[in-house]
């Protein structure tokens, strides 16, 4: 339906009208045959069935204008309008209203519709359209009091006698608004006053027949109105409900949430929507954001790294598998995106020359990569890794920090590594340390073993075109297997590798197939919250610093921070007052106040003390503190000012950064430094 508000300007510049009107619009759409029987009725006479559209069934008006709009497309908005059955022309001069007129008029014939002349009208400079203006003539008659008691009564219901005196409000007992308070800490305002019950007198005579429409009995005891033995506090007086609510939820209320708070304020109180008022008030607090809800939101399913194709996307992880023997104490899994295909590769130390020499072999057995995705690991972020990929043409994907879901292919298999792992140590009654010599055996088991996710086939069969082994095989031979000897011709090489290769892409289809079934039924089961914030907004990152001592004292929720980048699969935020950026995934981020929030500083100061993880760019200086009989270092935190600096026990920061304080103190050349290593 078009609205006045919205297509007054498809009338700027026209100055020729017409309109038109369909004769008995309704009646001239047919009604289908399927629906005639819903729309029949009984009459003493017999059965009436309709064959045209009944005027007055719910969607007859919508259906006729859907009907009528799809015919006269060509001509909206530009050069006419309709509603319901009534159309409007127009142009800005006469010789294209006339171009505009012919083509209406062969729409109509074609159309078959039948228009009234007695309600049309042509090349009018002025029109009304859409709309009846009735007149109506009475005659204002005064009546006395005595002759219409009732009336007099209801005019005179709740009639106060207001006595209007001048008074003279000084600075000091002017009441601020509460949105100009701190948003943050208004209990703790100095502009901040109480509420009295002389501002609650004041706002119920403001509000004199909002009284009247109570659906409970008041009355007023001490000059103020109460219901239920509760004062009574209008709806109209915003400002002090605001302040009765900073009163209750703040301060000592110690922010309890909507129930504590509705709780209480019933005991007291009486307003209308007690409780959708308290809701809103307590979603908006600024405080309550930083501990309340879920560390994680779920938020639908967005587009994701899907590989299509055999060696397309390769993830590989580093896996701490403890010490063995030798010096193996870390494992590297290397995992074919699309068809699980696995290798794995002992290693002493996760660096970025193992990830290197480890996707060489993986380089020359299966071909090169197209992309590697990884998490935001040093080792797989180091300028040996870029050179690689580089060199070798291979594109650099980084999942979003703390969100290992958004790489959780390798995350499975890290998963299975360690769970066939246990069981065989367990079987074979080996010592955790012994934990390299099964890896063979659990390579094997991972490439060999049918799973569902690739329709029933083992990830070597489709990766590799190989069949599938199973300790099974010494019992009985799989019911598909062939057991007529496989002769190859040499002369027909060619002809046995094609034939190879249609029956790996034939495999491939079937299992991308059956993971885009599977991808498509876990969007329809799974329901997530939709973002709500954009770039510019403030936002409020999920806590991940469990390092920190006593955290479970600190608030789950940290910030705020800035939205400066919206990602393919993460956003980029800003920290108030490091500057720094993290890239996050949503889930981890909850929204906190739009870009209209003033960076005060006080908002600042909420920031800097929250304890969040400063990195540190360098150690400067060393010193023994004899006060407190320990050995500090001067931190030069990444991203303060060096003002900020400052001096943190050697205890620390060994435990936080173990190979800056060793590189630090093998360049300070100091004895009884060197000496707090051992």
């Amino acid at each position: 339906m078009p609205s006045a508000a919205i297509q007054a300007d498809a009338f700027q510049g026209k100055k020729v009208f017409a309109r038109f009107d369909f004769t008995q619009g309704f009646w001239q759409l047919p009604l289908h045959e399927d629906s005639r029987g819903i729309f029949s009725f009984v009459t003493p006479d017999g059965v009436y069935t309709p064959t045209r559209v009944p005027q007055g069934a719910m969607d007859s008006a919508v259906h006729f204008q859907s009907q009528v709009q799809a015919k006269l497309a060509p001509l909206i908005p530009h050069s006419a309008l309709v509603w319901v059955d009534d159309v409007i022309l127009f142009a800005p001069t006469i010789a294209e209203f006339l171009q505009t007129l012919r083509t209406f008029l062969d729409i109509v014939s074609a159309a078959n519709f039948m228009l009234n002349r007695t309600k049309s009208s042509l090349f009018e400079l002025e029109i009304r359209w859409a709309m009846r203006l009735c007149g109506l003539h009475y005659t204002i008659e005064h009546i006395s009091g005595e002759k219409d008691v009732w009336a007099d009564i209801v005019s005179r219901w709740h009639a106060r006698e207001i006595v209007a005196v001048t008074t003279v409000q000084t600075r000091s007992r002017h009441i601020v608004p509460v949105e100009e308070l701190s948003p943050l800490r208004p209990l703790a305002d100095e502009q901040f006053i109480f509420p009295k019950r002389a501002d609650l007198h004041a706002a119920q005579l403001a509000a004199s027949r909002e009284r009247s429409r109570l659906q409970h009995a008041s009355e007023e005891a001490d000059g103020v109105v109460t219901v239920d033995n509760r004062l009574w506090v209008p709806t109209n007086a915003k400002d002090l409900l605001a302040r009765i609510f900073v009163v209750a939820h703040c301060g000592s209320q110690g922010h309890r949430g909507q129930d504590a708070m509705a709780l209480v304020l019933k005991d007291r109180f009486y307003t209308v929507n007690l409780d959708d008022k308290v809701a809103k008030f307590v979603r908006q607090c600024l405080l309550c954001k930083h501990f309340k809800g879920p560390r994680q939101i779920p938020r639908p399913y967005g587009p994701l790294l899907t590989p299509t194709q055999r060696n397309e996307v390769v993830h590989w992880d580093f896996l701490s598998l403890g010490d063995g023997f030798g010096d193996s104490k870390y494992l590297l899994l290397v995992k074919d995106g699309i068809f699980h295909f696995c290798e794995l590769f002992p290693c002493a130390t996760p660096t970025a020359y193992v990830a290197a020499e480890s996707l060489t072999p993986w380089y020359a057995q299966y071909g090169l990569p197209q992309t590697l995705k990884s998490d935001q690991g040093t080792h797989f972020r180091d300028e040996m890794v870029k050179h690689l990929a580089a060199r070798l043409k291979m594109e650099l994907h980084f999942a979003p920090v703390y969100s290992p879901w958004l790489n959780g292919t390798v995350e499975r298999l890290n998963k299975d590594v360690l769970q066939v792992l246990r069981a065989l140590l367990m079987e074979y009654g080996l010592t955790q340390h012994e934990w390299p010599y099964l890896l063979p055996a659990i390579q094997a088991n991972l490439n060999h073993t049918p799973v569902a996710s690739l329709a029933g086939h083992a990830p070597v069969e489709v990766f590799t075109g190989l069949p599938a082994s199973s300790a099974l095989d010494v019992i009985v031979v799989p019911a598909g297997s062939e057991q007529a000897e496989r002769v190859v011709d040499l002369d027909d090489i060619g002809g046995f590798v094609g034939q190879l290769r249609s029956s790996l892409h034939a495999i491939h289809q079937e299992v991308s197939d059956a993971k885009e079934r599977q991808r498509l039924r876990d969007m329809a089961s799974h329901k997530g919250i939709p973002v709500n914030f954009d770039v510019g907004d403030f936002v409020l990152w999920s806590r991940i610093d469990q390092r920190l001592p006593n955290n479970k004292l600190l608030g789950h929720w940290v910030g705020p921070f800035r939205v400066v980048a919206a990602l393919a699969h993460s956003f980029e935020i800003e920290h108030l007052v490091t500057g720094r950026k993290y890239d996050v995934h949503a889930s981890r981020l909850k929204f906190y106040a739009d870009a209209e929030l003033d960076t005060t500083a006080e908002l600042l100061g909420l920031v800097s003390s929250q304890g969040m993880l400063l990195g540190v760019e360098k150690l400067v200086d060393h010193h023994y503190n004899r006060d407190l009989n320990r050995w500090e270092l001067f931190v030069s935190w990444a991203g303060l000012q060096a003002i900020e600096n400052s001096w943190e026990p050697l205890i620390t920061l060994l435990h936080d950064v173990p190979e800056k304080v060793r590189e630090y103190i093998d360049a300070a050349e100091d004895d009884e430094l060197s000496a707090q290593l051992d």
